[in-house]
Protein backbone atom coordinates (compact mmCIF):
# COMPACT_ATOMS: atom_id res chain seq x y z
CA UNK A 1 0.00 0.00 0.00
CA UNK A 2 1.58 3.39 -0.94
CA UNK A 3 1.07 6.65 0.85
CA UNK A 4 -1.05 9.06 -0.26
CA UNK A 5 0.80 12.82 -0.65
CA UNK A 6 -0.64 16.51 -0.17
CA UNK A 7 0.85 19.87 -1.38
CA UNK A 8 0.79 22.22 0.91
CA UNK A 9 1.66 25.62 0.55
CA UNK A 10 4.13 27.88 2.21
CA UNK A 11 5.90 31.14 2.10
CA UNK A 12 9.35 31.73 0.43
CA UNK A 13 10.61 32.59 4.14
CA UNK A 14 9.18 29.35 5.78
CA UNK A 15 11.06 27.41 3.07
CA UNK A 16 14.07 28.91 3.58
CA UNK A 17 13.85 28.09 7.22
CA UNK A 18 12.97 24.64 6.63
CA UNK A 19 15.52 24.14 4.19
CA UNK A 20 18.58 25.04 6.66
CA UNK A 21 17.07 22.76 9.02
CA UNK A 22 17.52 19.84 6.73
CA UNK A 23 20.44 16.98 8.12
CA UNK A 24 21.38 16.61 4.58
CA UNK A 25 20.69 18.75 1.13
CA UNK A 26 18.27 15.99 0.31
CA UNK A 27 16.29 15.19 2.90
CA UNK A 28 12.62 15.55 2.23
CA UNK A 29 10.82 18.12 3.67
CA UNK A 30 8.44 15.21 4.85
CA UNK A 31 11.31 14.37 7.22
CA UNK A 32 12.27 18.14 8.62
CA UNK A 33 8.69 18.67 9.24
CA UNK A 34 7.96 15.37 11.48
CA UNK A 35 11.16 16.02 13.29
CA UNK A 36 9.79 19.33 14.61
CA UNK A 37 6.63 17.61 15.50
CA UNK A 38 8.48 15.24 17.14
CA UNK A 39 10.25 18.02 19.39
CA UNK A 40 7.87 19.65 19.90
CA UNK A 41 5.77 17.39 21.32
CA UNK A 42 8.52 16.28 23.39
CA UNK A 43 8.75 19.65 24.64
CA UNK A 44 4.85 19.71 25.47
CA UNK A 45 5.49 16.93 27.25
CA UNK A 46 8.14 17.98 29.74
CA UNK A 47 5.90 20.90 30.04
CA UNK A 48 3.28 18.92 31.73
CA UNK A 49 2.87 19.33 35.10
CA UNK A 50 4.35 16.75 37.50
Amino acid sequence: MSEEYSTIRVSRETKKKLDKMKVHPREPYEDVIKRLMKNANNLQVQALPQ
